[in-house]
C-alpha cells in the first residue's frame, strides 16, 4: 500500500490497527538508505484531519501507554462522542480527500452515521470489497461509498489477490500517460466480460478526462456502447438543458461517430430506453 505514494511526503495513511507493521514497512520503503520515513500519529494526539501526511494510528499503538488504546465500548465512546477527537479527525478528512478503505466494513454504529451524515460536498470514498452481493453493493450505496472489485479466490487464498491488486494500482499510478493509453487500448481491443482489475481500471480511466479521450478513440462496437450506458456514463447525454464537462463532451462525441453514424439501430435504440431526450449541449444533438 506504501507505495501507492511517491515519497514518504506524500503517504497519507490511517489505521485502525494496533500493530506497527506500516511504520516499519515506510522505514523499509522510504528510509533506506537515505532519507526519513513518514511522521507517524497515536490516538488521542492526532493531527487535524484535512491537514496531515504521514501514518496515523488513530485508535492507538502498542507502542503506547495502554490506557489509550480504543478497545472497549467505553473507550469508543471517549474517543467518537464524549471526548469525540476520532470523529472530529474522520469528519474533517472525508470532507478533505478522497479515502479509500481497505478491509473496513463500516459496520460501527457511530462510523455507520457518520458515513450518512456527511454533506453532499463531501470528496470521493471508495472500498475495496471481493465481489460482493446484491445486499452489500446496496448497503455501500446507502453509505454513498463506491465498490471497488477484487477477484475472490478459494479457501486460504480467499484474498490472495487482494495485495497484487494494490500493487498494481501502485504501479499503475507511476504510468506515463502513454503506457495508460497502451493499457486502456489492450482492454478494450477485446469485446468480452472484463476480469475485475481491467474492470475497475476502465472504470477509473473513463472519470478522468485525460484519459477517457484513450477510450472513445479505441472503444468499437456496440459492446463498449452496452458497458458505459449500464454504468452511467451517457446518462448526462440524455438529460434536456444539461450542460456537459469537457469528459462528457468527449464521450458524446463518440457516441454520435461510432454509434449514431456506424450502429444507427443501437444508437437510437438506446435513445428511446433513455426517453427519446437529448441535450442539446452535444454533438449527438448535431448528427
Amino acid at each position: 500500500m506504501l507505495r501507492l505514494f511517491r515519497s514518504a511526503n506524500d503517504v497519507r495513511l490511517v489505521t485502525t490497527n494496533f500493530d506497527q507493521h506500516f511504520t516499519m514497512a515506510a522505514t523499509e520503503t522510504f528510509a533506506r538508505p537515505f532519507g526519513q520515513p513518514p511522521a507517524t500519529y497515536h490516538a488521542p494526539a492526532l493531527p487535524l484531519g484535512d491537514r496531515f501526511n504521514g501514518i496515523v494510528y488513530l485508535h492507538g499503538c502498542v507502542e503506547q501507554d495502554p490506557d489509550e488504546l480504543i478497545l472497549t465500548d467505553r473507550d469508543f465512546g471517549r474517543a467518537y462522542l464524549t471526548e469525540g477527537w476520532a470523529r472530529r479527525f474522520l469528519q474533517s478528512m472525508f470532507t478533505k480527500f478522497t479515502v479509500l478503505f481497505v478491509g473496513y466494513s463500516h459496520t460501527d454504529p457511530v462510523i455507520y452515521h457518520l458515513a450518512r451524515a456527511l454533506p453532499p460536498e463531501s470528496t470521493s470514498r471508495f472500498v475495496l470489497v471481493g465481489e460482493p452481493n446484491a445486499e452489500e453493493l446496496a448497503r455501500w450505496n446507502q453509505l454513498g461509498i463506491a465498490v471497488v472489485r477484487f477477484a475472490i479466490g478459494q479457501g486460504t487464498e480467499r484474498y490472495a489477490a487482494l495485495p497484487s491488486t494494490i500493487e498494481d494500482w501502485g504501479n499503475r499510478i507511476s504510468e506515463a500517460y502513454r503506457g495508460r493509453e497502451q493499457q486502456i487500448g489492450r482492454i478494450v481491443a477485446v469485446s468480452a466480460e472484463l476480469d475485475p482489475t481491467d474492470n475497475s481500471y476502465l472504470e477509473w480511466a473513463l472519470s478522468d478526462t485525460a484519459t477517457v479521450k484513450f477510450f472513445t478513440a479505441r472503444a468499437k462496437g456496440t459492446y463498449w456502447l452496452q458497458w458505459a450506458d449500464q454504468r452511467g456514463y451517457l446518462n448526462p447525454l440524455f438529460l434536456p438543458g444539461a450542460t456537459l464537462d469537457d469528459r462528457e463532451k468527449l464521450l458524446a462525441e463518440w457516441f454520435s461517430r461510432e454509434f449514431a453514424a456506424i450502429h444507427a439501430p443501437e444508437a437510437l435504440a438506446l435513445v428511446q430506453r433513455h426517453g427519446a431526450r437529448i441535450t442539446s449541449d452535444s454533438s449527438i444533438a448535431r448528427s
